[in-house]
């Protein structure tokens, strides 16, 4: 027969194990909840909590962290849903950079078209991303500001390809095309940004 020890060490194993797994799958219920959201989560039911966007409404793909904690952004924490979103949208927005700068360097070949061409849409794109989802539960702007349009763009493509023309020996035009872009670039985001209603 096995030990009173040995038993208590088992329980005590099953018991963090289990918590594991739930605090994976329900990581909105943390140590902030009530005794009776706890008593609820353990029958089985689940009360899950709207989680408010910057505007205060709306379900979203954040949660409350752990023991009152806030999230490194002062926002809330993020949960496995977050993650798989984020990645899923980066992966659409890779192939979507890669269709775009295709095309452009099929009717255009001059090298480096194709990656300006993604950099300076990605850049108006997220200014009107953020502008319009001021009402949006926060977790959408992550997935497609972060995600899709993260992957979209390509700070290092860009910075491989200026270096390239550096070293062949067109620096005046190297350097005056990443400061042509960069205000572009600015510029664009900006303009995204107030036409989408952000100000």
């Amino acid at each position: 027969p096995r030990s009173r020890s040995g038993v208590v060490a088992l329980a005590v194993l099953h018991h963090w194990r289990a918590r594991l797994v739930h605090d994976l799958l329900e990581p909105e219920l943390g140590s902030g909840d009530t005794d009776q959201q706890r008593t609820a989560a353990g029958a089985g039911v689940r009360r899950r909590q709207p989680h408010a966007g910057p505007a205060g409404g709306g379900v979203g793909l954040v949660a409350r962290p752990r023991g009152g904690q806030r999230a490194p952004d002062g926002g809330r924490a993020v949960t496995l849903t977050l993650y798989l979103a984020v990645v899923a949208a980066g992966a659409l927005g890779a192939l979507a950079r890669a269709a775009v700068s295709a095309a452009v360097a099929t009717r255009w070949p001059r090298r480096g078209l194709g990656t300006l061409t993604v950099n300076l849409l990605g850049a108006l794109a997220l200014g009107a991303w953020l502008g319009a989802s001021a009402e949006l539960d926060a977790g959408w702007v992550v997935v497609v500001g972060s995600g899709f349009l993260g992957a979209f763009t390509t700070f290092s493509t860009w910075m491989v390809e200026l270096a390239a023309r550096w070293r062949a020996g067109t620096r005046l035009a190297a350097g005056l095309e990443g400061l042509a872009t960069l205000l572009a670039g600015t510029a664009l985001a900006v303009a995204g940004n107030v036409l989408a209603g952000g100000g």
